[in-house]
């Protein structure tokens, strides 16, 4: 983990522990989420030349924080901020672009079952934005929507929730859409949440 991303994580721990829990029936929970993209960021189809072949590698790591408001009968809406990386470059050349990915999941989540531990599903809308891509040439879109589903289980450990799920989130809009490079518009995410 870089000095950039345990500063992230550093910072979003401070603000969750600065909120005090109200107890098991708290309105809003705030924390932070971790996880690994299963999928990578891009795929790059086998060119005929050489020159146009790109190789990307996909960061194995998002990091964010999350709030949900809590609603009657198990509902919930939550909000997070999740952050990716990747790399992109034409594979005779040595520079290369290092985009990073900001997404903004909103969903609505259903808690299946009462009690301790909770399975739950959820499903919403994300809109994401690229960052530190110069190559205005490969890049189509900095911005992009897509639809989430997901589910996991709700762990209740006294005041924090420990929130183990999967995501799959289909992008609408691609970012890169060239013939040797091209956004993968499906993508499947695991996230462990801790809130308070």
């Amino acid at each position: 983990m870089g000095q950039k991303h345990f500063a992230i994580v550093a910072s979003l721990l401070l603000m969750a522990c600065a909120i005090p829990a109200v107890g098991q029936d708290q309105i809003v929970s705030v924390g932070v989420k971790a996880g690994v993209p299963l999928t990578d960021a891009l795929s790059t189809p086998l060119q005929p030349s050489a020159a146009l072949q790109y190789l990307q590698n996909t960061h194995r790591l998002v990091l964010g924080a999350s709030v949900e408001l809590h609603l009657p009968a198990r509902f919930g809406i939550e909000l997070d901020i999740l952050h990716k990386s990747f790399d992109y470059r034409i594979s005779a050349a040595n520079a290369g672009q290092s985009p990073g990915q900001w997404e903004f999941p909103l969903l609505a989540k259903f808690r299946i079952l009462p009690g301790a531990i909770q399975p739950f599903i959820a499903g919403g809308v994300s809109f994401s934005r690229l960052t530190s891509v110069e190559d205005l040439i490969a890049l189509k879109n900095r911005s992009s929507q897509g639809i989430v589903l997901g589910g996991g289980v709700d762990l209740r450990i006294g005041v924090i929730r420990i929130t183990p799920e999967i995501r799959y989130t289909n992008w609408t809009t691609a970012n890169f859409d060239i013939s040797a490079l091209q956004s993968n518009q499906n993508q499947a995410t695991v996230l462990v949440g801790f809130t308070f």
